[in-house]
């Protein structure tokens, strides 16, 4: 991705070296704009450039602008079946995740308080973007850790193959999501950046899980959970 950006970098100082009449090793960037560096009032944005600039008589000059780049992952191993020991991944990024609910004995029903996700993203480049792509991950965990599932007949046709049975989380059903972040540099990751896309998601379910067992009293490993679920588990329990 960063060989990418720096290739588009280059060509856009190439359309703008034309343009200007300076060498690109004169030319530098900043704030969506290409500029002199000995005078950065001479400058014409990104957005000029990118397609080729196109004076205002309407000729051209200078070619689309397409970053290419390429990364090879190194040190990678398959799994040793007799050991399980191996390297199949580049990073790994940790996290704690954790669920309050509010239980009702009676019914066995609950409602969700709190989802907090704590990720160490390595380095966060863009707060507002990694907030929004672990909340809504939670978000997605929680849907089906609580309610989405498919029902089977005997042979294995689905039951419920459209929305209106196939029940998603509703907004005024989430809970109060806090999405936090450590930041421990990842080395070989853009300006130190781990990957964090699935994190919110994954541990939705096993968190909301082991708050429901806390609170029914029953150890719960079943998804959905729905009412009904706790509730078999519970008489399960007792026999």
């Amino acid at each position: 991705m960063l060989d990418a950006a720096d290739d588009a970098a280059g060509q856009l100082k190439r359309n703008a070296s034309l343009v200007l009449g300076v060498p690109e090793g004169e030319l530098d960037y900043d704030d969506g704009f290409v500029f002199v560096r000995a005078d950065p009032e001479k400058k014409l944005s990104f957005a000029s450039l990118m397609s080729g600039y196109m004076d205002a008589n309407g000729s051209a000059i200078g070619e689309p602008v397409l970053g290419r780049g390429r990364y090879r992952v190194h040190g990678l191993t398959t799994i040793d079946p007799e050991t399980g020991r191996g390297v199949p991944g580049e990073q790994w990024t940790v996290g704690a995740e954790a669920v309050e609910v509010e239980y009702d004995t009676r019914d066995c029903t609950y409602r969700l308080l709190k989802a907090i996700s704590v990720i160490d993203a390595g380095k966060v480049i863009n707060e507002g973007t990694a907030r929004g792509q672990v909340t809504g991950g939670m978000s997605m965990g929680l849907s089906f850790a609580t309610r989405e599932s498919f029902q089977y007949d005997p042979n294995g046709v689905v039951l419920n193959p459209q929305l209106r049975a196939y029940k998603v989380i509703r907004y005024g059903e989430t809970p109060e999501y806090v999405a936090a972040f450590v930041e421990t540099p990842y080395a070989d990751g853009p300006y130190g950046a781990r990957g964090i896309s699935e994190h919110g998601t994954i541990g939705m379910p096993a968190a909301l899980a082991n708050a429901l067992s806390v609170a029914a009293g029953v150890e719960l490993n079943r998804l959905p959970l729905t009412p009904e679920t706790i509730w078999r588990c519970a008489a399960e329990g007792k026999d």
